[in-house]
């Protein structure tokens, strides 16, 4: 044989071992996609017994404090035992809570392997009394309305002058006005971070809102410029005031740089 016909065989072995190496590669991708295709289909199978028949509710726990029994809560849940966990809608059973149960502020609902329903909730505390056409919306403080009263409701804030959007229990408070909600929620945070014992905020007109504290002091904000800073101005004159003091503490025309406002002692209405 010579150096030509070696040369030759050569080429031909290594196709014959490259063609080789290429169908043993083809052959394990083949197998490789063979196993996981089986994978899938026990994946799928086991995925559908798990929403359809596997893991029926066999238990549902209700966690938390409020003014509503386990019973009331399950019901108005409408979770079916021996329904497969999986098959329920937890951000429907979450609503229907939320929304039926209108003391309930929040709750969370999640599946404990392998038959139980977990039912979270948090109560809904009472902190304003917003006055609306004639009634009262009671409402927590995230704005969550709790109920619509006739009377004026005892130990919360009452709320005057909101221009709100056909309010419902159980839903949330939706202003018609953005400029008022956001002078309403910095007079939240402002009055709740200094602890103050706000019993009535008017909110008639955004540029003379008005407070009365401790049924004893009206407060007359003016405008909601620079409405933080005058809280605490406000905050830190009631410390320097008896206890038993009553008046009108008058901030119309606070600013900045003109740091003042004027006491006067006089009887104050708190008809509101």
């Amino acid at each position: 044989m010579n150096r030509r016909e070696v040369k030759k065989h050569e080429i031909r072995q290594a196709a014959i071992i490259k063609n080789s190496i290429r169908r043993r590669r083809k052959r394990r991708r083949l197998k490789i996609q063979f196993y996981l295709a089986l994978l899938f289909i026990f994946l799928s199978i086991i995925g559908v017994l798990a929403y359809t028949v596997l893991f029926p509710a066999k238990k549902i726990t209700v966690m938390g404090e409020c003014k509503y029994n386990a019973v009331e809560i399950i019901e108005v849940s409408e979770i079916k035992i021996g329904k497969s966990i999986f098959q329920i809608d937890t951000n429907a059973v979450k609503s229907r809570i939320e929304t039926r149960l209108t003391y309930i502020e929040t709750a969370k609902v999640s599946r404990k392997l392998p038959f139980e329903v977990l039912i979270e909730v948090s109560a809904a505390v009472p902190r304003y009394a917003c006055k609306f056409e004639g009634s009262y919306l009671l409402a927590s403080e995230t704005g969550k309305i709790l109920e619509i009263v006739a009377d004026k409701p005892e130990g919360v804030t009452i709320i005057s002058g909101l221009k709100l959007n056909n309010p419902k229990s159980g839903h949330y408070i939706e202003f018609l006005d953005m400029d008022q909600k956001y002078v309403f929620d910095q007079l939240k945070q402002g009055i709740s971070s200094r602890l103050l014992d706000i019993n009535f905020i008017d909110l008639s007109d955004i540029v003379d809102i008005q407070l009365i504290y401790e049924n004893r002091i009206l407060i007359n904000l003016g405008s909601s410029i620079d409405l933080d800073y005058k809280l605490a101005h406000v905050a830190a004159v009631l410390k320097e005031l008896d206890q038993s003091e009553e008046g009108t503490l008058n901030l119309k025309y606070w600013a900045e740089n003109n740091q003042q406002s004027f006491f006067k002692k006089e009887k104050i209405d708190i008809s509101y």
